[in-house]
């Protein structure tokens, strides 16, 4: 095994990332029996959004379950539910690169955030049961999902923009249960509500 002045570890399958649990992952060549999660809950709920843009510490797993919660409550559907509580799982490795910088990162490097983002996300799906495909309605509700969340966090978490107020172009916000906006300042709640979520969800399938 070669390490680099990083102290990264590199095999011939590629560079290795350690996780909470102490795994070390092939961040290019992930496996199903990579996916942990326990390790994706720990990183998710202690990993920031917006960069840490925001007026208070924004996780993605508080994300993530404000997104299920919008699905949850439109659909009933455990299958959506899940995948909406899921669709930033890949995050856990790659951490939440804000899309400006995705779309710096793809003029420098076209498709290669994409490409290790879609396959950490293909086999989370494969390993908890997830559908990768879903329909065209389907998929759509779960993007509604993440909307919703977003929109919450630019609307009630960032400052007023210097210049134009791109936060107009967010979907309206609607039936915002006021619960919603406590942030959990405690990682271990927003962890442990991801775990509860997700057991419940997965066992509804």
């Amino acid at each position: 095994m070669e390490m680099h002045e990083t102290t990264v570890p590199v095999t011939d399958r590629g560079p290795q990332k350690q996780t909470a649990s102490g795994r070390l992952i092939h961040l290019l060549d992930y496996q199903v029996e990579d996916v942990d999660i326990g390790d994706i809950a720990h990183h998710l709920a202690i990993s920031t959004r917006w960069t840490g843009a925001t007026a208070e510490p924004i996780s993605i797993a508080w994300h993530s379950l404000n997104a299920m919660r919008y699905v949850r409550r439109k659909t009933n559907d455990p299958v959506l539910s899940l995948a909406a509580l899921m669709h930033d799982a890949h995050e856990y490795l790659t951490g939440d690169m804000c899309f400006p910088m995705k779309v710096a990162m793809e003029q420098l490097a076209p498709g290669v955030i994409a490409k290790i983002e879609r396959d950490i996300q293909h086999k989370i799906h494969e390993a908890v049961g997830l559908p990768w495909c879903l329909d065209r309605v389907d998929a759509e509700m779960v993007k509604r999902g993440d909307e919703y969340a977003t929109a919450i966090e630019a609307l009630f978490f960032l400052v007023q923009p210097q210049g134009d107020d791109w936060r107009i172009h967010l979907p309206e916000v609607e039936d915002i249960d006021i619960l919603h906006l406590k942030l959990n300042t405690d990682w271990r709640v927003s962890r442990d509500e991801f775990l509860e979520q997700f057991a419940v969800l997965r066992s509804r399938i």
